[in-house]
């Protein structure tokens, strides 16, 4: 229901709603010199509520922010600090590449370019790396996790009809191999050796010895060692 109150001589309206993911909303308006004024303007609110016109995600809303929104309603809470990171690592592949895309606007041909884009790496990735001609920045891997979460995102778009395609589909998925299980591991003794010399004046303002001195010692992955707080330490 409308709530119209009167404030410095003149009237005001706030008018609730629940949008099609349950999230509450209200829309405020004031500066009615007559109340009559203000009973009709919640009404046209009111009636939209009634047909439901209003609280539905725009169709014109930018990707980035469609995306965002899935993440905050379906994952954000719900899944590991760690894969919440891999998430919000996605949205920022897509602020970076597709600014200010709709979501209606996207195509499967401007899908397939955004992954492109993302295999190669910007310049200063590649540069690092000394890469030339086509040479992949991503491995498969990587190629493959980004192109997992935005895929069961664009999911739901279609099934909500918000678009009425999913531009993800038959998208060609590139990469490198990434690296083989022999550089990925250290053997025992060069596990000792490097803790041993990374336990060399350690302290806490250490923060590139102490991460590797505590995954050595855990076997925690690397981005599991990076999200440590305070509070995760007994």
């Amino acid at each position: 229901m409308a709530s119209i109150k009167k404030k410095n001589g003149k009237w005001a309206v706030r008018v609730s709603y629940y949008d099609e993911f349950g999230k509450r909303h209200f829309k405020n308006k004031s500066g009615f010199s007559r109340k009559k004024e203000a009973e009709q303007w919640a009404t046209k609110l009111e009636q939209a509520k009634f047909d439901q016109s209003i609280g539905k995600t725009d169709t014109t809303t930018v990707f980035t922010d469609y995306y965002e929104k899935w993440l905050e309603t379906y994952k954000f809470g719900k899944v590991s600090r760690i894969t919440e990171q891999e998430y919000r690592y996605t949205l920022r592949q897509i602020a970076e590449l597709l600014p200010n895309v709709q979501l209606s606007s996207m195509t499967r041909l401007r899908y397939q370019q955004f992954i492109n884009e993302f295999v190669h790496g910007n310049a200063k990735q590649r540069a690092q790396r000394q890469l030339t001609d086509n040479q992949p920045y991503h491995s498969k891997s990587s190629v493959e996790k980004l192109h997992g979460h935005i895929h069961a995102a664009i999911i739901d778009a279609v099934a909500d009809n918000l678009i009425k395609t999913d531009f993800c589909l038959h998208v060609e998925l590139g990469g490198h191999s990434g690296k083989s299980a022999q550089l990925k591991y250290l053997d025992a003794k060069d596990m000792q050796t490097l803790a041993a010399e990374v336990n060399k004046n350690i302290k806490l303002i250490s923060t590139g010895k102490s991460m590797i001195y505590t995954g050595l010692l855990t076997g925690m992955r690397v981005a599991e060692v990076s999200a440590l707080t305070w509070t995760d330490i007994d």
